[in-house]
């Protein structure tokens, strides 16, 4: 893997591809073959079939069994694993000590000249069937851009337009804003036990100092947390490649999520406390993927404890084919996104500022919510 190529590079050729491969579907988009694009992706898909057995190989030749020494990278068989630790599931479970936290975003990232809004609702539900939902919103503003005494002079306007030009960065600012809200969760709810939606350990989070002191935070808790990655189309393609080779009721584990983490992130090594976080905290983790169904799914957790997360992995999977994902996390994740509507909220926030200056907020909104 070409780890190391510049970004730029890469994008470069990846548009050329684009541009090289184009094609006209004008006359047949709708045909049955969509123009080609259903036998396209139809041989795509099959052409990683002939690299399965290699990967198979690998799996297998790095199977373990119970009282072996686990580390990554790893092959384990359900009736072998999920059962060593499920006494210790099921009394936590039915007492209540088991949480589950999830977040969505209940107002869009709204950008004005001077300001950035956007709100997330974060949800607990524990074993016990209780939910605590909390709702915080939060802004990234120009305050150092202060009123001119009079006409501004083309100088100062070229000067407070420099100094906004944070505020049009896309970045994923309400995503990485979230993630910090549900780990400010995990830690101060009263579960010792805890499943998140997502990676333990996200990029987003590691990139920032305040994300990485909240997820140093939440490891030196000790609480015991695995993530469950529920998409992994968007994972790093080691783990889609493997995913494929993958059996029902397998896992394999990939890697320490240090280890992933440091072939992703430039520069990695110059930033001490960067260092210092994947080596103390992100080596403490495991990514690996598991298929209790139909489906792989990712996962992060501690690597001292495999039996525990195969417990919590496999105990409580939901029965819907697709979506064998753990009840409560369904649960959690389902009650958090059924409460709130962004789209409403945004449209009354447009609503209450268009009372004061209606011109100024048309300029400001999304035209396709004047359709």
């Amino acid at each position: 893997m070409s780890q190391n190529q510049n970004p730029q590079s890469l994008n470069r050729v990846t548009f050329s591809q684009i541009v090289n491969n184009e094609f006209d579907i004008t006359e047949t988009y709708w045909h049955p073959d969509m123009g080609g694009l259903v036998p396209e992706l139809i041989h795509a898909t099959e052409t990683i079939d002939p690299w399965i057995p290699g990967l198979r190989q690998i799996m297998e030749q790095n199977l373990k069994q119970p009282g072996q020494n686990v580390s990554a990278p790893a092959l384990l068989r359900r009736d072998e694993w999920a059962n060593i630790e499920s006494q210790w599931f099921w009394d936590n479970y039915v007492n209540g000590n088991i949480g589950s936290v999830d977040g969505t975003i209940i107002f869009p990232h709204t950008k004005f000249v001077l300001t950035q809004v956007f709100a997330v609702g974060v949800g607990v539900y524990n074993s016990a069937g209780n939910t605590d939902t909390r709702l915080t919103a939060t802004r990234t503003v120009a305050n150092f851009v202060q009123p001119p005494q009079g006409i501004p002079t083309p100088q100062e306007i070229n000067t407070a337009i420099e100094q906004t030009k944070f505020l049009t960065q896309e970045k994923s600012w309400p995503n990485t804003w979230r993630e910090y809200r549900e780990r400010v969760a995990a830690i101060e709810t009263n579960e010792q036990i805890i499943y998140l939606d997502g990676p333990i350990i996200t990029q987003n989070l590691v990139t920032q100092v305040q994300g990485r002191q909240i997820m140093r935070d939440l490891h030196d808790t000790g609480k015991f947390c695995v993530g469950v990655i529920k998409d992994i189309s968007q994972s790093q393609q080691t783990l889609r490649w493997f995913s494929r080779a993958l059996q029902q009721n397998e896992v394999f584990l990939i890697d320490t999520v240090g280890n992933l983490l440091r072939t992703r992130l430039e520069d990695w090594g110059s930033n001490h406390d960067l260092v210092s976080f994947l080596n103390d905290v992100a080596d403490q983790y495991v990514r690996g993927i598991y298929k209790p169904g139909k489906k792989v799914f990712g996962f992060e957790c501690p690597v001292h404890d495999i039996p525990r997360a195969m417990a919590m992995l496999f105990q409580d999977c939901n029965g819907v084919a697709g979506h064998e994902i753990p009840y409560i996390l369904d649960k959690v994740d389902c009650d958090i996104r059924g409460k709130f509507r962004p789209d409403e909220a945004e449209q009354y926030l447009y609503g209450k500022l268009a009372e004061q200056y209606p011109g100024q907020t048309l300029d400001e909104m999304n035209e396709r919510l004047m359709r």
